[in-house]
């Protein structure tokens, strides 16, 4: 009913004369191009909701043919879901502006939706630089009634006097899904405060009562905020080893928790699973070997904190080998000088030996020579010395080498 639908009406020879008016029954369709095949034009706002005649008349011929359009009520929003967003503006981190509108122009493409590509140029012509920022923000689930009949659906954010849109993809009367704009903040911001948009909205043709929704509390939280690989940017890993990304803000802090952001991280060009907390992110390292350049996406932004230098998959390292054997050539050396030291020790032990048995040998050689010549050599008055017998002999001989006993005195004399 609040019209601004734009109409195609179809024909032959449409592009004759000069002056060219359709009318939906009592109400006018404002002219907006035509060709020869085709003429557009827009709805004006109806107070019904019924079916009226179309009437297309090129100077003063009227184009006769029973053509009809029908006039409904006006979409609704019921619910949006989440609600909430991350800030996400060029001044924070963010892509450029020649990016985002790449990016959008690419999904309106993919929706095959002429409409929706002829809105999207328009934008991109006609909206001033520093405020349209087609971020691809924190996906938003829309529910209401009549939404198919919307051509160009749009979500809009008001903050600081500036306004703020993004694009909409319609999936059926009753449901669509919006990218939630970006804000456009100045430098001097503080990127750890949260915002609240002054208006926040849908702009669905010419309904006007969409455009400020006054039942949400839409909030915009800080963006996530990326450490770099150390002062060299390069990070140095083992296949297999995850890639951790440092940060902060990584998941906003939404009352009642169980929030979340669509990050994407590529290494190279392959992407990797993600597991995030509120200070990390922590990448599965795809299978590959070589330097490759790390992108983490979240929000429209991007951010490469390095460079990440995965070594190919061998036992050891060229300096480990080296140190291994260096140490195992130093292990030889003194393995080596034990066994000559220990050699040189065993011999002049050895040698020592010798000596002491060879003195033995002589010493025992001595004392018994000394004691045959003893026993050949009578002592004097021609007894045999008792020092020089045999041990054996004195002991056998003992008891008759004993003195006799010489016989008492007798007290008488014979």
């Amino acid at each position: 009913m609040s019209g601004g639908t734009q109409v195609t009406i179809t024909g032959t020879n449409l592009n004759a004369g000069s002056n060219v008016v359709v009318m939906f029954g009592k109400q006018p369709c404002l002219f907006h191009r035509r060709s020869p095949s085709y003429i557009v034009c827009n709805t004006t706002s109806s107070d019904e909701v019924l079916e009226m005649k179309v009437s297309v008349q090129v100077d003063r011929a009227k184009i006769h043919q029973d053509l009809v359009f029908q006039y409904v009520e006006d979409p609704t929003i019921v619910r949006i879901e989440p609600e909430w967003s991350i800030v996400s503006s060029q001044g924070s981190g963010g892509v450029s502006r020649k990016y985002m509108q790449k990016q959008a122009l690419r999904d309106a493409l993919s929706q095959s939706s002429l409409w929706n590509v002829i809105a999207l140029l328009e934008l991109m012509i006609y909206t001033p630089p520093p405020f349209f920022l087609l971020s691809g923000n924190t996906p938003i689930a829309v529910w209401g009634t009549h939404l198919d009949l919307i051509q160009n659906p749009q979500i809009r954010a008001k903050h600081g006097g500036k306004e703020h849109i993004n694009i909409c993809e319609v999936l059926n009367a009753t449901e669509m899904t919006c990218q939630a704009p970006a804000l456009a903040l100045g430098p001097d911001h503080q990127s750890d405060l949260t915002e609240r948009p002054e208006e926040f909205g849908f702009i669905l043709d010419n309904v006007q009562s969409l455009l400020i929704l006054n039942k949400t509390n839409f909030t915009y939280y800080p963006n996530p905020v990326f450490e770099a690989f150390g002062p060299s940017g390069i990070l140095e890993l083992k296949p297999g080893t995850p890639i951790i990304l440092k940060g902060k803000n990584l998941i906003p802090p939404v009352a009642g928790g169980n929030v979340k952001l669509n990050y994407t991280v590529l290494v190279g060009e392959k992407p990797c699973t993600v597991t995030v907390s509120d200070v990390q992110l922590l990448c599965e390292s795809p299978n590959l070997i070589g330097r490759h350049k790390v992108m983490a996406r979240v929000g429209g932004m991007e951010y490469s904190p390095g460079m990440v230098y995965i070594a190919p998959d061998s036992p050891l390292s060229l300096p480990a080998i080296v140190s291994i054997a260096v140490a195992g050539g130093l292990l030889i050396i003194f393995i080596v000088a034990v066994l000559i030291a220990y050699k040189r020790k065993s011999r002049e032990s050895d040698l020592t030996l010798k000596r002491l048995q060879m003195q033995m040998d002589n010493l025992e050689s001595r004392v018994a020579l000394e004691c045959k010549e003893g026993t050949e050599r009578p002592c004097a008055g021609g007894h045999v010395p008792y020092a020089c017998v045999p041990d054996h002999t004195r002991t056998q001989a003992g008891p008759t080498l004993a003195t006799p006993e010489r016989p008492e005195a007798s007290s008488s004399s014979p």
